[in-house]
C-alpha cells in the first residue's frame, strides 16, 4: 500500500545522507511542501499533515490566492480553511508560510501584504514566498512599460509596497519557474529576499510550445 509518509522519509533520508558524505557535512535546506488548496485542518487533510510532519517535513506553504487573471485579491481558497490548516501546522512544529500568486503591481502588492500579515498574525506563519511567475513577468514590463521605468525599479516599488504593509520579522522568499527572466531576477536580486525555491521540472516538461523552449534553454 501506498504510503505518503514512507516516500517523503526516504527520499529525506537520502538527501541526509547525501548532504553527511559532503566534504565537512553540512545540514542541508529546509524541506517543504505546497499546501495546495486542501484543507488540512481537518479529516483526511489533517491527516496527511500529520504523515508529513512524521515523515520529517519542515515547513508547509499555503497559498492564499492563486488567481493569474484578477488584477485584485481574491482568497483562495477561503480565510477560515487556511487559518484550519495553518494552526494545525503550527500545533504540530512545523514552519507555516504563505505562498501567494503575485502580480508586480504597487496597487495589488499593498493590497497583498494587507491581507498576508493579518493572515500571518492570526495563523502563526513566519514567512512569505511569492509565487512570481509568468504573470509576474508579464506584469512587470507592463507596469514598467506605463510609467517610463526600468523593470527592476518596477519590481523594486511593488515589492516596497508590500513590505510597507507587513511586520519586519515576517521572512520573505520568492519562487521562480522561469530563468533568465528580468522581473524574476531582479526579484531575487533584492535584499529582502532571502531565498528562493526554483520549479525545476524542465527535464519532465516535454513539447516545443513557448513554456517549454524557454525552460529548456
Amino acid at each position: 500500500m501506498f504510503s505518503l509518509a514512507r516516500l517523503v522519509h526516504d527520499v529525506l533520508e537520502i538527501a541526509h545522507q547525501m548532504a553527511s558524505a559532503r566534504v565537512g557535512g553540512g545540514v542541508g535546506v529546509p524541506v517543504g511542501v505546497w499546501a495546495g488548496y486542501a484543507d488540512l485542518g481537518q479529516g483526511a487533510g489533517l491527516e496527511m499533515l500529520e504523515e508529513l510532519a512524521r515523515a520529517g517535513v519542515d515547513r508547509v506553504v499555503f497559498c492564499p490566492t492563486n488567481d493569474p487573471r484578477s488584477p485584485t485579491w481574491k482568497w483562495q481558497p477561503g480565510r477560515a480553511r487556511l487559518l484550519r490548516g495553518m494552526r494545525a501546522a503550527g500545533d504540530l512544529g512545523l514552519d507555516v508560510w504563505l505562498g501567494p500568486w503575485v502580480r508586480c503591481d504597487p496597487d495589488f502588492m499593498r493590497s497583498c501584504g494587507a491581507h498576508l500579515a493579518a493572515l500571518a498574525a492570526e495563523g502563526g506563519a513566519v514567512g512569505i514566498e511569492l509565487d512570481a511567475e509568468g504573470t509576474w513577468e508579464v506584469t512587470a514590463r507592463d507596469y514598467a512599460r506605463r510609467h517610463a521605468l526600468r523593470i527592476p525599479d518596477a519590481v523594486r516599488i511593488a515589492v516596497d509596497a508590500m513590505c510597507g504593509e507587513i511586520p519586519p520579522d515576517l521572512q520573505i522568499g520568492a519562487t521562480v519557474l522561469y530563468w533568465r527572466r528580468r522581473a524574476c531576477s531582479a526579484l531575487l536580486r533584492l535584499p529582502v529576499v532571502r531565498e528562493v525555491t526554483t520549479q525545476a521540472y524542465s527535464v519532465w516538461l516535454p513539447g516545443s510550445s513557448k513554456k517549454a523552449q524557454s525552460m529548456h534553454s
